[in-house]
């Protein structure tokens, strides 16, 4: 089993990458709000990315990873030549499937745009589909990308993870849009993220060329590894269509929003996929590894007591320290959110187009769900690693479902206050359903509880929690307003109020013995 401190190293080299690229993914974002604004241009290219993005999602690729790294890691440990034979036909199995479904994609993109953007008409639909067309070939680069993570992920080298899935693609993006600027307009962007991912692609083979085993592609026949993966990665097939029908309302209720709306939203968006990226990515990645390691060895049943279960202890362990990591992250987005948005793209057209309110509003609720989804995604590695990808399946399809069922009504209620919520709505439930559906053994049902509440993990949270609203409520109002002091002085006054942000909650969480606060703080002056 992997320590506690491996562990959170293997999550600081994660983090630290994310970091990096995260730095340089907001500068790619504000560049384009200074070049480009919120209008019917950027309408097009988000729309064209949220429905590559939806493509990526339906082809099962997290999916795909999460199946298949315990097997690899099985099968590494017990035979690596095998290993390396599993992999590659892997690697052309899914491969070439991708491929075949990117090819039909760039022949009904039209159809598909026209299905998934009904409200995009004239020259918004005609680049909404140029744009599409120009991304789609990264699929499979993420595809044959994806194969590779399976293995280094499963031999720890989570350095070359990070580095191929988000700093490549995220320095090349910067570096190419500064080159180019706005002179070949909005269709340069859709050609600089083709470039990023299959620059990240060509590095993540080229560096593990030892894992997966080039020699040649071996016969698919006689592996029953791989069929297995094959079987469990398409029952998901339940689930994607759920999502399918879920993201097609979602898109058809974006595409009638008023001009510039939605990228407004989608500029707050970008925050909170940056934070998602850098911290529950980036715990996920770590402990899928560690739970099919657990997982392996444990000889634990599902029916066990929770303090007898190795599975369930090293759950409840990540989520605690997730969340001890990821709430004061997502309160300082949510209250701090106006600020944030102002430094991060309050110049240039977008300030022009008058979109910095929708934007904040549209990142504070996209935070709340960041909070919860970081946890579903644990409950998730935990299942796939005991090979109860069912679950997974089942709780995915009821969550997609239901949100296309209140995304219409609350879209005609609320506008994109609606669009946002939904899915915060659904994350919601998901988090109720895993924690009812999973093995009792887990102990999910205690992670908020305990016997005593005062004393309690949850209540520690809550107090150290609201330490942080009170010191923010004092000091905010004493600097300037977001929008006043160029970038300079919004930066200064951001970092000044989340260096207040944090004091108060690790000196709580320190007094108060949260263990995983401790250990932070141990590791950083360590």
């Amino acid at each position: 089993m992997t320590s506690a401190p491996t562990s959170l190293r293997d999550a600081g080299i994660l983090g630290g990458g994310t970091v990096v690229a995260a730095a340089f993914g907001l500068l790619f974002q504000s560049l384009i709000s200074y070049y480009f604004g919120a209008g019917a241009e950027t309408d097009a290219y988000f729309m064209s990315l949220v429905i590559f993005t939806f493509f990526s999602k339906l082809a099962m690729l997290t999916q795909l990873k999460s199946v298949a790294l315990p097997i690899y890691r099985q099968r590494r440990d017990a035979d690596a030549a095998g290993a390396r034979i599993f992999a590659n036909r892997l690697l052309l199995t899914f491969t070439a499937t991708v491929a075949a479904l990117t090819l039909l994609l760039l022949v009904v993109a039209p159809v598909v745009i026209d299905l998934l953007a009904p409200g995009y008409t004239g020259r918004t639909r005609d680049l909404t589909i140029t744009l599409f067309r120009i991304r789609l070939p990264a699929l499979i680069a993420l595809a044959a990308t994806t194969v590779v993570l399976v293995a280094l992920e499963s031999a720890r080298r989570f350095d070359v993870s990070v580095s191929v899935q988000k700093v490549v693609p995220a320095i090349v993006g910067v570096v190419l849009l500064v080159v180019v600027a706005d002179r070949f307009g909005i269709v340069a962007l859709a050609w600089i993220g083709l470039t990023g991912t299959i620059l990240g692609g060509a590095v993540a083979c080229l560096a593990e060329r030892r894992l997966i085993g080039w020699e040649g592609i071996r016969p698919l026949r006689g592996d029953a590894d791989v069929r297995t993966v094959a079987r469990s990665w398409l029952r998901f097939g339940g689930s994607n269509l759920a999502m399918f029908v879920g993201e097609w309302v979602f898109r058809v209720a974006a595409s009638l929003l008023p001009v510039g709306l939605f990228s407004g939203v989608l500029y707050g968006r970008m925050v909170h996929d940056l934070l998602h990226g850098a911290i529950n990515d980036s715990a996920t990645t770590v402990a899928l590894p560690r739970f099919a390691g657990v997982a392996a060895t444990s000889s634990a049943g599902p029916r066990s007591a929770p303090a007898a279960d190795p599975l369930g202890r090293a759950l409840l362990e990540s989520l605690r320290s997730l969340a001890v990591i990821s709430l004061p992250v997502a309160l300082f987005a949510i209250v701090g959110a106006p600020r944030i948005v102002a430094l991060l793209f309050g110049h240039g057209r977008f300030l022009e187009d008058g979109m910095v309110e929708p934007a904040s509003i549209a990142l504070a609720l996209f935070s709340t769900g960041f909070f919860i989804q970081g946890l579903n995604q644990l409950a998730f590695s935990a299942a796939f690693a005991a090979g109860l990808s069912a679950l997974v399946n089942r709780v995915q399809l009821i969550g997609h479902l239901f949100r296309a069922v209140i995304l219409v009504p609350m879209v005609m209620g609320f506008s994109y206050v609606g669009l946002v919520a939904a899915q915060v709505l659904m994350n919601g439930l998901v988090a109720v359903l895993i924690s009812a559906m999973a093995p009792a053994a887990w102990g999910l049902g205690e992670f908020w509880k305990r016997a005593r509440f005062a004393r309690g993990f949850s209540a520690k949270l809550v107090i150290m929690s609201g330490a942080q609203v009170a010191a923010f409520a004092l000091v905010e109002p004493l600097l300037s307003e977001p929008l006043a002091g160029g970038v300079v002085g919004r930066g200064t006054n951001l970092l000044a109020l989340g260096l207040v942000w944090l004091a108060p909650y690790l000196a709580l969480g320190w007094v108060l013995g949260v263990a995983e606060v401790r250990q932070v703080v141990r590791h950083w002056v360590g």
